[in-house]
């Protein structure tokens, strides 16, 4: 910094300051009240010149341009780090609002999905003091009522599901009954009253085992109970049935519903063996596959025509179809019963042909 008069002498100034007023007065030509760069000792420096208000003195401020390089450089790195610490800053405020926004959302989400999934046990865990407090408190209000309504209807559901199979297993029993009376009708016909006397027998054992009013039983004794009643039909059809049980199958732990299998064993012989003529054979298998129980039950008999088997597995895959006139009245008990025990976790088929005997093949959950 130097000051002059208006004439240009020297006043005062700081150190080497005559060598600078030097250089200024060599360059009369240029313009210092905006300021302008020259050299001086080959060094580059930006002189400015003010008057002072009496106008008798002049003042001339010298900055070298490195020392301006210098200043600029240290105020670009101060807004560089202003400018950082504001964009993290603007990135936490909104990282916050978001999730506060945000993760409410994606909890109910969750909820509403797994309600979907039929999972009535979860509710929207959230504290809030804003809308989506309100909104969640309502979802779990609905949900909990989702939950009530399906335990409902579900109780209900398990309600006509216990009526029908009650009603159907009161039906198969006058069925039975029938057959059963037709046989000894037979026998008493033909003057054995000693074959009379012991299907009486073994008919009344069966009748007391029938009317328990049991939906289930064990597969041991659903197997007996067939065994009792191929035993009865050996009287008057001429006739075997043989029972091949899995040897890792425990038939005493298996439950299934009360005369799921005695019905097809007894259309095997009535249908199947009696019309054959001569000897027949009706073979009940009993294996585990992959959790499930398939129950096969074949005879050597008549067999079946082609369109009474397409009206069977017809009747299968829509138990509510009213094509039923050529499926067997056992048989139809049979499939309806299956299909409301089970569901669709059950699969029923059935091969026949004419003179080469029937198969019928039940696979349900091994329970």
């Amino acid at each position: 910094m130097a000051v002059t008069d208006k004439e240009g002498n020297f006043i005062v100034g700081s150190k080497n300051s005559t060598l600078v007023m030097d250089s200024i007065s060599k360059n009369k030509d240029s313009s210092l009240d905006d300021g302008a760069f020259m050299f001086i000792r080959t060094k580059k420096m930006l002189v400015s010149k003010y008057y002072c208000l009496n106008d008798d003195w002049i003042l001339y401020s010298i900055v070298s341009y490195n020392s301006l390089l210098t200043a600029t450089s240290l105020v670009n790195k101060i807004i560089v780090i202003i400018g950082l610490f504001m964009v993290c800053i603007a990135f936490w405020v909104e990282n916050h609002t978001a999730n506060e926004i945000v993760e409410p959302i994606y909890a109910m989400l969750n909820t509403i999905h797994k309600v979907s999934e039929e999972d009535y046990s979860v509710l929207v865990n959230i504290a809030s003091n804003d809308e989506t407090q309100i909104l969640a408190d309502n979802i779990n209000i609905m949900v909990s009522k989702i939950d009530n309504l399906v335990n409902i209807n579900l109780r209900d559901e398990i309600r006509y599901k216990d009526a029908q199979l009650i009603a159907l297993q009161a039906q198969i029993n006058p069925h039975f009954l029938y057959n059963m009376l037709e046989c000894i009708c037979c026998l008493s016909e033909l003057g054995k009253k000693d074959e009379v006397r012991k299907v009486t027998i073994a008919f009344s054992r069966m009748m007391k085992s029938i009317i328990t009013g049991e939906k289930t039983t064990t597969l041991y004794e659903e197997l007996e109970f067939c065994k009792e009643v191929a035993d009865l039909y050996k009287v008057l059809i001429d006739g075997e049935l043989e029972i091949s049980i899995d040897d890792g199958l425990n038939v005493n732990e298996v439950f299934v519903p009360r005369l799921m299998i005695q019905p097809l064993v007894e259309n095997a012989f009535i249908h199947g063996i009696k019309p054959l003529g001569e000897k027949g054979i009706v073979l009940v298998s009993v294996s585990e596959d992959c959790d499930t129980l398939v129950i096969t039950i074949s005879d050597n008999g008549v067999g079946m025509s082609q369109d009474m088997v397409k009206s069977i597995n017809r009747y299968l895959e829509n138990p509510d179809s009213k094509d039923v006139d050529n499926i067997g009245f056992g048989m139809k008990n049979v499939i309806d019963r299956i299909s409301i025990f089970y569901g669709h976790k059950a699969k029923m088929t059935v091969l026949s042909s004419i003179n080469w005997g029937t198969t019928v093949e039940v696979v349900v959950p091994y329970e």
